[in-house]
């Protein structure tokens, strides 16, 4: 793709996942804004969001139907559209998702000429709904990248294009700086002198099945009531054991830090549920809205277990250790690329194969032994900063 002088896009929108309460997405979305703004300060960026402060320099834009002639005024201006951010691509939450990005990605190009798919998350997609709206949401885009190689491979047998791989944005987060990390970790009680601090994030387990209607919306239908299911509380029940192992092990003080706080995700809820079934003390939730914060706080802990993946990508572009506790493909796709495939455990392995004891191995291996990822997540960094010099006209 080439961009010469006279078409540099001065004007961009930004389509992306739940920046509202998702501090993977807010990771992404501000590492994006910064490193645009980097490359070309005077550029004007637009994004879709209802949250009143992320601490990001963009226009926001209320999402749904308040929001609707706004976006559609922000696509019609803009210069260029890069749609991603999370795993927009994928139907294993509902099967309307892939149909409602496709369609958003119709209008948007009907507004604005160039529309790039900008470090999809992409996978899985096993109904043949999901597959034909990805190739329509594909067929408008200007250029496909993916994040992962399992995900460009995926993407490539949906499209005649070229799929790129453009890893994760949020690699190359700029954290908040160690002497503040610390003052506010000491005003969280967290005993800086523990030999280990273990930074864990975890989600409720959905077990695999096809749905249609989306889980915000099965919580909204409900009055946003949220209850962990019998399946979640096991895993809740079972990493607690993991944890107490680890506490005895190498006395280990456990920081819960959730990363998804929306109502229909709960991982807040999920994080008391393990403190609670722990027999062990030194366990503690830490509540943290900033993903700059909360990426220092993963380069301050000994070992990240994360069963989000963005807490994972946080802790190892920090140089922490990482276990990964997997619930789709695009874990795989991660840890692949870090050389770290040890380091992983499927989800589902781990409940119905009682794998406790496992997990502990790998979680303890992983926090005393040699940790080569950092300069591996700084190549990948590198290559997404690369990638929006190229869609900025300044690369080379």
């Amino acid at each position: 793709m080439t961009t010469d002088t006279a078409t540099r896009p001065t004007r961009v929108l930004i389509l992306t996942g739940d920046v509202d309460s998702n501090i993977g997405d807010q990771a992404i979305l501000r590492a994006t804004c910064e490193d645009l703004r980097k490359i070309r300060p005077s550029i004007r960026i637009a994004a879709v969001s209802a949250a009143a402060e992320l601490r990001i320099d963009a226009n926001f834009i209320q999402p749904g139907p308040r929001g609707f002639i706004k976006l559609c005024r922000e696509a019609a201006s803009s210069d260029l559209v890069l749609c991603g951010g999370g795993g927009l691509f994928q139907d294993d939450d509902s099967q309307v998702k892939m149909p409602y990005w496709a369609l958003r990605i119709l209008l948007v190009r009907l507004l604005c000429k160039r529309v790039i798919g900008y470090s999809l998350g992409v996978g899985p997609l096993h109904s043949k709904t999901g597959r034909f709206a990805a190739r329509l949401a594909f067929s408008m885009m200007e250029r496909v990248s993916a994040r992962d190689p399992l995900g460009q491979q995926l993407a490539q047998t949906l499209t005649a294009k070229s799929v790129a791989l453009v890893p994760d944005p949020a690699l190359h987060l700029v954290k908040t700086n160690g002497p503040a990390v610390r003052k506010y970790l000491e005003t969280q009680s967290v005993p800086l002198s523990a030999p280990y601090l273990i930074g864990v994030a975890v989600r409720r387990w959905y077990p695999p099945q096809r749905r249609f209607i989306p889980q915000k919306n099965r919580t909204w239908f409900s009055g946003g009531k949220t209850e962990l299911i019998d399946e979640s509380k096991r895993l809740a029940a079972m990493l607690a054991e993991v944890l107490d192992e680890l506490v005895r092990r190498h006395r280990a003080h456990i920081l819960m830090m959730p990363s998804y706080c929306a109502p229909h995700e709960a991982d807040r809820m999920m994080a008391s549920e393990i403190i609670s079934r722990m027999e062990q003390t030194g366990a503690q939730l830490l509540d943290v809205d900033d993903p700059a914060l909360y990426k220092g706080i993963a380069s301050e802990v000994s070992l990240m277990i994360g069963g989000r993946m963005h807490p994972t990508i946080l802790a190892a572009s920090s140089g922490t250790p990482v276990v990964g506790l997997a619930y789709n493909q695009k874990f795989q796709g991660l840890f692949q690329m870090l050389e770290i495939d040890e380091q992983l455990m499927d989800v589902v392995d781990f409940v119905q194969g009682a794998k406790i004891l496992e997990l502990t191995d790998i979680a303890s291996a992983a926090m005393v032994g040699p940790n080569d990822c950092l300069q591996r997540a700084v190549t990948l960094a590198d290559q997404t900063q690369e990638f929006n010099r190229l869609l900025l006209g300044e690369a080379g």
